[in-house]
């Protein structure tokens, strides 16, 4: 649970994946704003809301180890500082 909190606290991350994820789209279209939620207060499951931002791109999000390898492979420096 603790690492789909984590994805989503690193909200920029997301956009490297696929433009279609930027932080406006995802509060455009989900209603969760990214940039000032506290995900691991805020959600009880935030693998469903790392699922339903990656169904804006028409991915998927299963908490498989290919899924998790996927998304930190993009990771850099600049995700931990902001």
């Amino acid at each position: 649970m603790e690492i789909e909190a984590w994805f989503l606290a690193m909200y920029n991350l997301f956009e490297k994946i696929d433009p279609m994820l930027s932080a406006k789209n995802i509060q455009d279209n989900l209603r969760i704003d990214l940039k000032s939620v506290d995900p691991e207060k805020e959600f009880y499951r935030p693998a469903k809301q790392v699922h339903d931002i990656f169904a804006l791109c028409g991915r998927g999000y299963d908490k498989e180890l290919s899924d998790v390898e996927a998304i930190t492979s993009k990771m850099d420096i600049s995700d931990f500082n902001d």
